[in-house]
């Protein structure tokens, strides 16, 4: 055999060796082993199947440590969102109905309220004097008429000057035009005081005042506003049922419902301004007293479970659920709100009557991380 022949030879050998050894270690990681080893501690108590799940020996010791629960929607009535706010204004109490006096929390609501009060009275009177004005014109403008139409029947006929009748059809011009005149500037000031009361307005709104609640207060009522940070501003709506809790006053709450909310944004808070009344029978309450507003209080059916439920990876969280007897999948799930610091609202990923692992699921967390890197090559490998 040649040297050229024989170095082909042992080439030809190496790669099919090399060839071998791929086929070898592919299969190798391919064929996973049936099940993976407990932590030390545990034993053979628990063991990672091969899909990801996790099988506890029922007649173990940790059978006996962990805590099972079954899922029900629990009707609650905890607040899904705790604000700040104050009292910003109180009905006086009055036996006149129509009086209209309240205490506000500063003198510049005050004095914005009488502004607005006053252009409010301003209209109403400059509405009065333009329909005055324009019946006062066209009465003018009416017997002007009378008197051109006399005129022209009398030019005709002879009897009097066409002169007389010139300078009776310019009075009638005249008299149009002041009474156009006259409405105009009438009707000037109207929109002046409607823009000034309108400017009025957006600072009392601006100050914390629903002006429209405002005048809807009943004797002993208060007005009372509170700040939603933007972030939580789908969380709230007018109607919502909520719990105020006065500093001052804390042991005892005053149930309401969420009456109006900003159109606005603040531009310095990046919050919404949030309005509602109080009934203040027993005078307890003041303006500027300070409180924590409870929204959302109705009695709502949620999916909650314990905290100790929850396993936290990679920025998601996870809890075991029964998928065969004794033998537990690792489930990723969305949470909500917090609850009486127990408990964690559920918003996808659990059913009602699942079964969980509640106390005691932190302790398979080591292996729960090893189910995730499973269920994710399956994934991937899949994909």
């Amino acid at each position: 055999m040649s040297q050229l022949q024989k170095k082909g030879a042992l080439v030809a050998l190496v790669l099919l060796g090399m060839v071998g050894a791929g086929l070898y270690y592919m299969a190798a990681r391919s064929v996973k082993p049936a099940v993976a080893s407990a932590p030390a501690q545990q034993g053979q108590a628990v063991t990672l199947l091969r899909n990801g799940q996790i099988l506890i020996d029922p007649a173990s010791t940790f059978n006996r440590k962990i805590l099972r629960e079954q899922l029900q929607l629990q009707a609650v009535s905890l607040p899904d969102l705790t604000v700040t706010g104050s009292i910003i204004a109180k009905r006086k109490p009055t036996s006149a109905a129509d009086d209209e006096q309240y205490e506000f929390i500063n003198q510049q609501i005050s004095s914005l309220y009488a502004n607005w009060k006053n252009d409010g009275n301003e209209i109403e009177f400059l509405s009065k004097q333009y329909k005055k004005t324009a019946e006062l014109n066209e009465a003018k403008l009416h017997s002007q008429r009378i008197e051109v139409e006399r005129l022209k029947k009398l030019v005709d006929i002879g009897t009097e000057a066409a002169r007389d009748l010139s300078l009776s059809e310019a009075n009638l011009l005249q008299a149009q035009l002041e009474g156009q005149k006259a409405l105009f500037d009438i009707q000037s000031a109207l929109n002046q005081a409607r823009n000034n009361r309108a400017d009025a307005e957006r600072q009392l709104f601006q100050q914390g005042i629903d002006i429209d609640l405002l005048i809807r207060l009943k004797a002993d009522e208060v007005l009372v506003a509170g700040d939603v940070p933007e972030m939580n501003a789908g969380k709230v709506y007018a109607g919502q049922a909520l719990t105020t809790v006065f500093y001052g006053n804390a042991d005892k709450p005053f149930a309401g419902k969420l009456a109006s909310i900003s159109p606005l944004v603040s531009f310095e808070k990046r919050s919404l301004r949030i309005y509602y009344a109080l009934q203040d029978s027993l005078h307890q309450l003041r303006p500027g007293m300070f409180a924590d507003i409870q929204l959302g209080t109705e009695q709502r059916k949620k999916m909650l479970v314990s905290n100790e439920a929850l396993i936290h990876l990679n920025k998601k969280d996870y809890v075991f659920v029964l998928s065969q007897p004794n033998t537990w999948k690792l489930v990723e799930v969305t949470i909500g709100d917090n609850f009486d610091r127990k408990s964690v609202e559920i918003l996808s990923g659990l059913r009602e009557h699942d079964t969980i692992i509640a106390h005691g699921a932190i302790l398979l967390k080591p292996l729960a991380i090893k189910a995730v890197e499973i269920v994710n090559a399956d994934e991937s490998a899949a994909s």
